[in-house]
Formats: structure tokens, sequence, C-alpha cells
């Protein structure tokens, strides 16, 4: 820890106590010495008692005035110290004004000062009430405590006396203080216990009892009660490191950074620093203390009057800090310092301390700094009196003001009203040092734009003012993205309801607040799986889009809808009871079937639960899944016809997509029929035959129209699109009672006799008959019929390509059937004929 000059010969002022006997003079010397040194205008000293606080002292304080509650809340200029860590009681010390970092050090050693007086003067009290006591107190102490005759032989000493001594209580007993304590011969010089054996009154000051050790000793007289003398109580205790610092003083002195005068008051110079005389050139102190601060220190071009103003002031007991251009005597040359000038105590008469410290570099950080604040790309403003007082290009150009228009003007009046108060609160507290985040509010340009800032403001000292300086930087665009954000994490991004984590957060307020009765609507989107499987999973988020805005049309604003899983929705409906909510969801049903009127190619099946709880003593999560197990057994009773709405809408698309080749399917019919008939099936294989050739190619309504319907040959990639056909129909198959029975022809349809065909790669008689006649008829009419992309082969050149492929990808015994039942073209052409 370091000090200045003034805080050191302050210092040493503090620590020098005249101690007088009674509490009330002792009371009065330290607020004499407070109010003096340190500016203190209220003081208190609280004693602790068992459970309470008792006043030991106060002054300062208005008659009936309740000062604990400013203990309590000291604020900028109060300072509470804790003797024995709160143990003892507690110091309190208020100053005029707000008590800076360094001022508070020497407040700590003024109360800590205190304290040992209190704790001696308590120790003296208690000696004179009872012997126990007095053994006590002696040994909960630190200082050396020692009761001696006039002989100077011990009676009794404390713990820590014994300690020092290195010797147990009755050893030393009897023996001489300054033998048994310090090893010598005889007492030592100057002690205070014989003069205070001489006087009759308390006597103190320092001993050396032996090289390199001093002792700060009291000699308190013990009287009978006819005045007599009988003993003296000797305090004392070690202050080598305080008289240390005391030499050291000069070493400080001479050594700090500053330059430093000690004047007379009527301004003659009494001592310098060895920094004074290499700041301005000066070889010797002799020298230098010939000359004046004024003529000699100075440049011309000072204001001196000013000079005798601040000195003035000094001499009142200000300290007048201000800027100076100092001048060498020896050459004459002119440096920018800082001068502070302060009232001291010198060597027992009042004396002006003035530091000098050359600022030339601050200055020219300062210059620096303007430019850096000019230049800066983050806005910047100085508020001095809640005005601004300069700003910055850029927050000019953030503002839409121009500096004229600024300057003057009201800060906060940019802000915009509903953020001011929450402004003021923050920045008062990042002066405080309470936060150190920015803050984040809104302002309103000139043009009357809103813009979302970020600010932090600092305290500083501009042109000798105490001013406030804001760094603010625009982040509207990082809010709007922030906004954004914060939208995406409590909305489902497909529907643009909420999501299940919005839903559940509801569900936990609305159980706690006294909106009963509280209806929930759940509602399950049917054969999602099935659309999604076989036509795509945009076809899906259609269905989940529509049924999001049929929901949020047809529900009140007051309601809360969300979407809680892939084709679960969930409605809030505060305030309405069962009768409400039933009626809310015939309304949702009329809505849905108006939708269907309108999309008969992909009709929307939904099934609805709905519950009501009453009041909070149900949970709204069992509420939940009353809603949730009703809309289940509605599913379970729609499955079916559900299914079969949408497999029937499948293959209207699928006609409908497939209008160019609407014969095929007839045409197949006729040549399987036959071929199934000379191969003995039975009537419900022939059936089924029959039904296949009809729609075996449903699975292509999950195919996209740019493959499905390409001029040209497909990439591997498209194939491997156009391979999912066989799966898609097989999963729509099963999803319908009529087409059930067929679902595993449909998938095994483009299966080929050598096992290269898909999607299950089975071969021979491994593949269901009805798929082997099935694979050859299709082929041949597909040869035999134009495509956009080629023309028809004749019927022999269908012929020639089928017995080509006979045991690799036709079943070679079925080939030969065909081509007797295809016995010539005339007869396939009648035959044609007739399934046309």
């Amino acid at each position: 820890m370091s000090f200045d000059v003034a805080e050191l010969l302050t210092l040493y002022e503090i620590v020098n106590f005249a101690f007088p006997e009674q509490y009330e003079d002792l009371i009065q010397e330290i607020v004499e010495k407070g109010s003096r040194l340190l500016g203190i205008r209220r003081l208190a000293i609280m004693l602790d008692k068992g459970s309470r606080l008792i006043c030991l002292g106060k002054w300062g304080f208005r008659k009936g005035e309740e000062f604990t509650e400013r203990i309590k809340n000291p604020g900028e200029n109060g300072f509470v110290y804790l003797m024995s860590h709160g143990v003892r009681g507690l110091i309190f010390l208020e100053a005029s004004a707000r008590i800076s970092g360094r001022e508070k050090r020497l407040f700590n050693i003024f109360a800590r000062r205190i304290e040992d007086m209190v704790a001696l003067k308590q120790m003296e009290n208690k000696i004179k009430e009872s012997d126990w006591e007095k053994k006590t107190i002696l040994d909960s102490i630190v200082e050396l405590l020692i009761y001696q005759d006039a002989e100077h032989r011990i009676l009794w000493a404390n713990t820590s006396a014994e300690k020092y001594a290195g010797k147990r209580g009755e050893e030393l007993t009897g023996g001489l203080c300054y033998e048994v304590l310090h090893r010598r011969k005889e007492p030592c010089a100057g002690c205070p216990v014989i003069s205070a054996f001489k006087t009759g009154v308390p006597q103190e000051g320092i001993v050396t009892p032996h090289e390199g050790k001093q002792f700060f000793v009291r000699g308190y007289p013990v009287k009978s009660q006819k005045g007599i003398i009988e003993g003296i109580v000797e305090v004392c205790f070690e202050v080598t490191e305080r008289i240390q610092a005391e030499e050291a003083f000069r070493t400080i002195f001479n050594s700090v950074h500053d330059a430093i005068f000690i004047h007379e008051p009527e301004g003659e110079i009494l001592d310098v620093n060895e920094t004074m005389l290499r700041m301005y050139g000066i070889t010797s102190k002799g020298e230098a203390v010939k000359l004046s601060i004024a003529q000699d220190y100075s440049s011309s071009d000072n204001p001196l009057e000013q000079l005798r103003e601040w000195w003035q002031k000094a001499v009142e007991g200000e300290s007048p800090r201000f800027e100076w251009k100092a001048r060498r005597p020896v050459d004459g040359t002119v440096f920018d310092a800082e001068i502070c000038l302060k009232k001291i105590t010198f060597a027992g008469k009042d004396a002006i301390l003035a530091t000098v410290r050359d600022i030339t570099e601050r200055k020219r950080e300062e210059e620096l700094l303007r430019s850096i604040f000019s230049l800066s790309p983050i806005g910047m403003y100085i508020v001095d009196g809640g005005r601004f007082r300069l700003v910055n290009a850029r927050f000019e150009k953030l503002s839409g003001y121009s500096q004229e228009e600024l300057i003057g003007k009201e800060a906060l009046s940019l802000v915009h009203p509903e953020d001011r108060e929450a402004v003021r609160r923050n920045a008062v507290k990042m002066l405080k040092g309470m936060v150190a985040q920015p803050y984040e509010f809104r302002i309103i340009t000139k043009c009357g734009e809103i813009k979302w800032v970020e600010e932090t403001v600092a305290s500083l000292q501009h042109e000798g003012q105490r001013v406030t300086l804001g760094n603010i930087i625009d982040i509207t665009e990082k809010k709007k993205f922030a906004q954004k954000l914060e939208y995406v994490s409590l909305h489902d991004q497909l529907t643009g309801l909420y999501n299940r984590t919005f839903f559940e957060e509801q569900l936990k307020r609305l159980g706690k607040s006294n909106k009963y009765p509280i209806s929930i609507i759940v509602a399950d989107v049917n054969g999602l799986k099935l659309v999604n499987d076989t036509m795509g999973h945009h076809k899906g988020d259609k269905l989940l889009i529509a049924c999001a805005q049929i929901l949020k049309k047809a529900l009140r604003p007051s309601d809360i809808v969300a979407r809680v899983g892939g084709d679960e929705f969930v409605a809030l409906l505060p305030r309405t009871d069962e009768a409400t909510g039933s009626n809310i969801l015939h309304h949702l049903r009329l809505s849905i079937e108006q939708y269907n009127r309108k999309h008969p190619r992909l009709p929307l099946s939904v099934s609805f639960g709905i519950a009501t709880a009453y009041n909070s003593e149900e949970l709204l999560k069992q509420t939940y899944k009353r809603a949730d197990d009703l809309m289940y057994r509605e599913k379970l009773y729609l499955g079916t016809s559900a299914r079969s709405k949408i497999v029937n809408a499948l293959l209207a698309a699928l006609s409908e997509r497939d209008h160019l080749t609407e014969g095929h399917g007839r045409r197949l019919q006729h040549l399987c029929r036959i071929l199934g008939e000379k191969m003995g099936l039975s009537p419900q294989q022939l059936a089924n035959l029959s039904l296949l050739a009809q729609v075996h190619d449903i699975g292509k309504v999950g195919i996209p129209d740019r493959i499905l319907f390409k001029k040209g040959p497909l990439t591997d990639e498209e194939w491997e699109i156009m391979r999912q056909h066989p799966e898609k129909g097989y999963r729509i198959a099963l999803a319908s009672p009529d087409l059930a029975g067929i679902a595993d022809l449909i998938l095994k349809h483009h299966e080929k006799w050598d096992g290269t065909g898909y999607p299950l790669g089975l071969k021979g008689d491994e593949i269901p008959i009805e798929c082997r006649i099935l694979a050859i008829a299709d082929a041949f009419d597909a040869m035999t019929s134009d495509r956009p992309y080629r023309r028809a082969k004749t019927v022999e050149e269908a012929l020639a390509e089928i017995r080509r492929c006979a045991g690799t990808q036709f079943d070679p015994k079925l080939v030969e059937i065909f081509f007797q039942v295809i016995l010539t073209p005339e007869e396939f052409s009648e035959g044609q004929k007739v399934a046309n």
C-alpha cells in the first residue's frame, strides 16, 4: 500500500492522540481530528452489548435524529468500520462528499486507531471494576499489560506479556519489568512508567529497550481512595514498523512521481522533493526554495489572478485542482502540468501542499482520444446534467439529428417513452458499478424511425467537470433476428401455430389461473402417413397446413392452438364450458366438410376429442389425456372409412394423371383374363388378377409428373424414384379393405423371372403367377401402344421381343402359352376391339 505526501502527513496526526482519561474528552479529541484532517461531519461509536448496540458517543446528528438508519445505509459518503469484525461493535464516519478509494484507507486507519483507544479505555474501566474482569481483559487483548509496584516489580501480567517474555505468569511475578521483559540491567531511557509515578497522571512515549525494537508505552497510575499511587498499569505494543514508516516518509516524499512544494500560507516555499528538482531542472533544494511558484515556476501566459483565488481557497480548507502551464527557470521551457493545492499541518503549523504532475503525455493522449471520439464507428456522446454536450458523427447518423440540433437537447428525449424509466435506472446502476453488461432500449430518430440500440455509460472528467460518456450501437437487425429466433423457438415452422414447448408452458400457466372452466380439443389428421408415403411429404404438409388454417379460423382470439406432434393439434379454450366447447367442435367439423367439397382430390380427415376441467382440482394434464383418449377412440372408429376415402382419392388422381393410357387397364384385364383362364386359375385368382391389372400402378400417384411423363430416357436417379412405386402401391392397398387382398401382388408385379426385378429380387416360382401373367400382358400392351416418346411396335415386333426375354424377364412356360393365345395379328386385333 502506498501513500502520497499529504496522506502521510495526515496519517502521522491520526495515530498520535493525547488519550484523555474521560470518555467525553476522548470523543471530543476524535471529533476534532476527524473533522479537521478527514472532513468528517458526523460520527458515531456503537458498542456491542449482547444482542443490541449501544451508543458510546455520537457527534454531528440533529437532536432526536434516528441515526441507526443512516448507519444501515451509509451511501457514498458514509464509512462503517466493524470493530473486531463486528464483535466489539462498529464505528460510523460520514464525510461531506463521496469518499474516494484513497480516502477510505485513511478512514480505515483512523477507525482502527479509535478502536484501539476504545479497547484500552474499556480495559482501563474494567480494571477498576473487579479483579476477575481484570484478568479476563488482560488475557483477551494482544497488547502487553503489566501491573507493577513503585519498585518496577511485576505484580501480574497478561498472556501477551508472558508470550513475549517466554515465561509463565508466576515466573514474571516479582521480577523487574526491564529485566524479565527486555533483559536489561536498568530501566529504559525515557520510560513513561517512571514519569507516571512521578506525575501521578498517565504518560506515554516511545522506548527502545534494545536495538531494532521500538515500543509504544503508556503508564496508568493506580491510586488508592486517599489518592496514593499504589502501582502502575503498563500498556505497550511494538511500533517498530510505524517508526520505520515515519522514517520512510522522507524517502517516499523524495521518490513520488509528482513534484511537491510545501509552502507557508503566505507563499514562501518551505521544502521541495527530489522529483521537483528533476522536473524543473534545478540542482539543489536551497536554490529551489528561494524562487516563487507564481513568478519563477509559472509561464507568463497563465492567469495569475486565478492562481491567487485558488491559493486562497486552499488556505480556507478547500483542495482546488487545476491545469497550469509550468515553467523551468533554468531554460524557460514550458510544459503542461496539473496542480493540486491542499492545506496540511507541517511541523506543527499550517502549510500549503502543492503537488505538480507533468501531464504533457496525458494531453497528447487526450488529443488522441478526441480523434477516436470523432472517428469512432460506434455512436458516442457526452451528457452533462442530462443534456447532450457533445456527440460524434456516428451518433449523428444513427439518430438522424445534427450536432447543432442535439447540443443542449435532453438526452432521454430520444429514448422511446416506454423505455425511459428503465434506461435511467440502468444507467444509474452502471455508473455506480452495480452492473457491467450493456443494456438495450429503443430510440426514435428524427424521421420517426424506431431503432433498437445497445448502450454502455461511464463517468469521467471532461474539461474539469464530471460528465457521462455514452457508447451506443445500432442492434436493430440483431434484435429482429433474435425476435425471429424466439418466434421459431415457440412456433411450428410448417403451420405457424404454437409448438409443443409453448403449449406445455401455457398448460402450466392456465392450470394456476382463474380462467376456469377450461376445455381442451385434441385433433389428429387421419391417414397422414399414407399420404406422405405415397404422394410425398409435400402433399401431407398441404393437409397439415389446411388443418391448421381451419383450426385457427374457427377458434377465438383468446384460444391457444398448437401443433404438438406430427399429425396432432391441441386447442386450449379458457373460460369455455363443455356445451360451448362442443359447439365450437361442431363448427370445426362443418369447416372440414366445406374444405373437402372444395378439395375432393385430397380430402382432409380429422379425428377429434374434447374434455373440460371446471376447476383447478383436476389437473389440466389429466383433462388433456381425457381429450386425447376420446380422439383416439374416434380415430379407431373412423380408421377404415378414412383410409378408404384417401385410397379412392388416390385412385381418382391416378386415373386423372394417367389419362393418356386410359385404355391400358381395360386391355390388360382382357389379356390377363385370357391367360389366367388358359392357366386354369381359380375364380378368386381371376378376380384378383383383373383388379391387379386395373390398379397395379396405383403407387405412381407418389411419383412426380416430371419423371412420370418425361419425354426421353430416365436418369439413374429418376429410375430410383420410379422403382419406388410398387412399395408405395403396397402401402396404399393395405390401407383399403377393397385392395388389401392384392397388396402383395402390387408389391411384386415388377419382379423378373431371373431375379433381377424389384423391389424384392424374387425369381422363378417365388413370383406369384398373377404377377408373372401381368408382366407379359403389361409388356405386350405397352409395346403395341403409342407413347409420348415413341410410336407403337407391330404385333410381330412385340412378340419377338417377348420371346427374346423369355427365361430372363418372363416365365418361359407362360410365354409359350401367351403365343398360343395370340395366334394371329387379326385375332389379336379382334380381341383388342372387344377389350376397348
